[in-house]
């Protein structure tokens, strides 16, 4: 049996692929997937197939980047609130800690939440253990 490492309710976490570092994260067990804060998601088809561009705000500065996958999919969303919605699923590298795993992430604007990601059970099943009464566990050690 493989050892959990233990996060904390927030974590600050990586995604070196998009150069966004140092990244307020939630951690939220409540949460069936992750979601990652992106604006201005336009799906394009072309020739070649299918294109999906988006923006990320990646620091503090306000310089909003662009970025475009063709390795995407859509699928329904049920919000906390019990509303449902389409979103664009990606993969993207992330660092918590020293682990680096590759994750699906919604992609949804998170704006008006406190934290630009949030990381659902999916992703922490049988990885981390998340001690509740703690934050930036992973920074620490």
């Amino acid at each position: 049996m493989s050892q959990h490492q233990i996060i904390g309710a927030a974590e600050i976490v990586d995604f070196p692929e998009f150069n966004w570092l140092k990244v307020k994260a939630r951690i939220d067990t409540g949460a069936r997937t992750s979601a990652m804060h992106c604006t201005k998601i336009n799906l394009q088809k072309a020739e070649k197939g299918e294109f999906l561009h988006f923006w990320l705000q990646p620091d503090d500065s306000g310089q909003a980047r662009f970025f475009t996958t063709s390795d995407f999919e859509e699928k329904e969303v049920k919000s906390s609130f019990g509303t449902t919605e389409r979103r664009f699923t990606i993969k993207a590298l992330i660092v918590i800690g020293q682990k680096r795993i590759r994750g699906k992430f919604t992609l949804t604007n998170r704006e008006k939440m406190s934290y630009p990601i949030l990381i659902g059970r999916n992703f922490l099943r049988n990885r981390f253990l998340v001690d509740v009464s703690r934050n930036n566990v992973k920074m620490t050690q």
